[in-house]
């Protein structure tokens, strides 16, 4: 017989505790510590993934910024050649109707 109302007793307090462990609207300290964890987890990936894009991102600037220059230095080059050409072409005209009079010329285009 005192077994039998050991046994229920334990049968009652695991069920108190168990009822009130499920009824309860707040975490437990553990459930606490393992959602920081995961939190930290979390953290530390989206802190990876961005520093790998920054470093994507400034690789990026760096090389564009170099394009520029590089496209600025040729657009640079390209209208002085432009320049030269015309002033080229404009004297060897002035030139061929001075030594050339009566030759009648067509433009080219």
């Amino acid at each position: 017989m005192l077994k039998m109302i050991n046994r229920n007793l334990v049968l009652v307090g695991a069920s108190v505790l168990l009822f009130s462990a499920c009824s309860s609207k707040e975490a437990t300290m553990g459930e606490m510590m393992m959602n920081s964890a995961t939190l930290v987890e979390k953290d530390v990936k989206l802190k990876k993934e961005l520093s790998a894009q920054w470093a994507k991102g400034s690789k990026l600037v760096k090389t564009g910024k170099e394009q520029v220059e590089e496209g600025e230095d040729l657009i640079d080059d390209g209208e002085k050649n432009i320049k030269k050409g015309e002033s080229l072409m404009k004297e060897s005209e002035s030139k061929f109707k001075e030594k050339f009079p009566n030759t009648l010329l067509k433009k080219w285009h």
